[in-house]
């Protein structure tokens, strides 16, 4: 089981606010591994596992107590930087399943909601602060896809 490193915090002396940004993880895992057809996937995504994420934050959080004007919002995201037509061959590679994935721009799928072209998070002001670097989101693929049955 894992645990988070070093020792725990204290409480802080006063409220202090981490905001984080992260991408998304086994929805879209879970729609590849489970399907064998063609999957048209576009944009850009970095998805770190829910392990990375909470590593992160409990880094975030001592520093926070030993630096209260840490705090700020911050984006957290693996590398390198992948499309979601990427994303999906990794997860069908690691499923054991090849199908045609087809890389579609974000155009051809429009929504009520305005939705960026390039949505790459920048972790630059978190790597300066915290020294926090980008995790390799392929390390931790395997495990999600264990976690939903969908591994080869």
């Amino acid at each position: 089981s894992w645990q988070m490193p070093g020792p725990s915090p204290p409480p802080p002396s006063r409220p202090n606010l981490l905001m984080t940004g992260t991408g998304p993880r086994h929805n879209c895992c879970n729609s590849c591994a489970r399907t064998t057809r063609t999957a048209s996937l576009s944009r850009n995504l970095t998805p770190p596992p829910a392990s990375d994420i909470a590593a992160a934050l409990w880094s975030m959080a001592v520093a926070l107590v030993a630096d209260p004007s840490k705090g700020g919002t911050y984006h957290f995201s693996g590398g390198p930087d992948v499309s979601w037509a990427d994303f999906a061959r990794e997860i069908f590679a690691q499923a054991g399943l090849s199908p045609e994935v087809a890389d579609i721009p974000t155009t051809d799928f429009p929504t009520p909601a305005k939705r960026p072209l390039n949505s790459r998070l920048d972790n630059g002001a978190l790597t300066a602060t915290f020294g926090i670097a980008r995790p390799d989101w392929r390390a931790g693929l395997k495990d999600i896809l264990a976690d939903i049955g969908a591994s080869k």
